[in-house]
């Protein structure tokens, strides 16, 4: 609850950060205002003067985003994350829950991990902690229906220590 009350305070402060960041993730471009999005290759970039330009990668197929911070020109590989590794990203795992009775079977769930790293720069990780936040709501809303054999999904959002 925590979490979710100073994230609301971040939406709040960062209005126009916001408003980019919903561009981004709806992959629309944005030419005007401070925080700018433009369409690279496979990737959508948001534009944040005097910070480098954070690219996000979504799979077509899947719920799958990577984002990476790069200061130079040099579009990052999206399937290469050895290389290029990401400074957010979601995995996508499945588990079985045991069922509360017996005569029950048991049931899958599946489970959204948004993770971002710790970034030295305070403002690379308010954007950090906003584009979490943000794609965490995009995936709960693209859940309409849930089969009888699983459970709601959880999505989560964590950062590696």
């Amino acid at each position: 609850m925590i979490h979710q009350d100073k994230t609301q305070n971040l939406v709040t402060e960062y209005t126009s950060l916001c408003l980019a960041i919903d561009k981004l993730l709806d992959k629309q471009t944005k030419s005007w205002g401070c925080f700018q999005v433009k369409k690279e290759a496979d990737f959508y970039s948001l534009m944040i003067p005097s910070l480098p330009s954070f690219k996000l990668y979504q799979n077509q197929k899947t719920i799958i985003y990577r984002g990476y911070w790069r200061r130079d020109q040099e579009l990052p590989i999206a399937s290469d994350t050895k290389s290029f590794p990401p400074s957010l990203w979601v995995k996508k795992k499945q588990k079985k829950v045991a069922p509360l009775k017996k005569t029950e079977a048991a049931k899958k769930q599946r489970i959204y991990e948004i993770t971002y790293n710790y970034e030295s720069s305070s403002e690379m990780m308010v954007v950090n902690q906003l584009i979490a936040e943000f794609i965490r709501s995009k995936i709960i809303k693209n859940i309409v229906a849930v089969p009888d054999n699983e459970i709601f999904p959880l999505v989560l959002i964590t950062r590696p220590q």
